[in-house]
């Protein structure tokens, strides 16, 4: 228990014991006041033992109902702090309890690891080579490994050092939702495991650069006019500089566009724009900002990063902002692959 439940009780024990003391000596100086007062004929009122009973008794009330809310409060304390610890064991034991399983299922799984990088790109075909290392649990020079993937049966050569490796050539636009899965031969016998990592979806996400965009930022201001309004875009846009991000694109540009219509196209120099232009807008018009750009392959990068819509009839319309996340990826005709 904490020493302030202790503690606290004696202090206002002392504290009261000390008042009633000083409360005794005023109490008996005022009967020797009264005495003398009588004896020379004068009559003066005085509280009786009574009320310094009664004083004394609201008091030890009050220190017995502080002592008790500290108690009460220092073991509403211990139960958080139990309860907190019991809630930390918890958690140990359950990350311990999922080690030990993850632990029993690769004991028990024929794969240990598997690596697997990308190749050369053609960009004619729309294709990519991956490359694979495998390493089984077992394996013996009879070992046999092979891989159903993405409509393929990729069979791996066995290295004689524990790892198997092959390789095939995929598309890099189809969009494949299955799994991965190996066969391991040995003895006559035969068996199959799941990939867990399985690259799903479209192999262009893993291959092809990408922007990354540390920073992007768009505020419109309107103006009103006769004919047509206006809107004033401050931007700021900053690409995350790097091997695979910035430095990735050529030809790296914002274009401004009213509908389908490229209105105007400003060069992002080393990955940063900062950005304030007019437009004149009209209603039911919609201004769309594209970054853009070309990568090493020849595929060209889009992405939508804001919008401006004005709508109404009359000049006195609201207007909205429209932030679309939209990225599409064509190659240098501005056709779709």
């Amino acid at each position: 228990m904490s020493v302030a439940v202790f503690v606290v009780p004696i202090l206002i024990l002392a504290v009261l014991a000390l008042g009633v003391l000083v409360y005794y000596i005023c109490y008996k100086a005022a009967i020797n006041r009264k005495l003398r007062a009588e004896e020379s004929g004068a009559h003066v009122p005085m509280a009786s033992m009574e009320s310094v009973m009664k004083l004394v008794a609201v008091i030890g009330v009050v220190v017995i109902y502080c002592s008790l809310n500290s108690k009460i409060m220092n073991l509403q304390s211990e139960l958080q702090n139990t309860t907190n610890r019991l809630h930390d064991e918890i958690w140990k034991l359950r990350y311990a309890l999922e080690e030990m399983q993850q632990a029993a299922k690769k004991e028990a799984s024929v794969i240990n690891t598997v690596f697997y990088d990308f190749g050369e790109i053609d960009a004619r075909e729309h294709t990519v080579e991956m490359k694979f290392r495998v390493v089984p649990n077992k394996y013996s020079a009879e070992t046999e490994m092979s891989l159903n993937y993405r409509g393929q049966t990729i069979m791996f050569t066995n290295n004689g050092d524990g790892s198997f490796t092959g390789s095939a050539v995929f598309p890099i636009f189809d969009e494949v939702y299955e799994d991965g899965l190996f066969c391991i031969t040995e003895g006559g016998v035969t068996k199959t495991e799941r990939w867990e990592d399985t690259v799903w979806g479209a192999l262009k996400d893993s291959c092809l650069p990408d922007f990354c965009i540390e920073e992007s930022s768009f505020r419109y201001e309107r103006g009103w006019g006769k004919k047509k309004d206006t809107v004033t875009v401050k931007g700021d846009i900053y690409i995350m500089s790097g091997e695979e991000t910035a430095s990735s694109f050529q030809n790296l540009k914002l274009l401004v566009k009213k509908g389908n219509t490229i209105i105007e196209e400003i060069s992002v120099q080393s990955g940063s724009l900062k950005l304030e232009r007019t437009y004149s807008v009209e209603q039911g018009e919609k201004l769309e900002f594209w970054l853009t750009g070309e990568d090493k392959y020849g595929y060209v990068h889009e992405r939508n990063l804001s919008g401006w819509r004005l709508d109404g009839a009359a000049s006195g319309a609201s207007y909205e902002v429209e932030a679309i996340e939209s990225d599409r990826i064509t190659v240098p005709d501005g056709t779709e692959p």
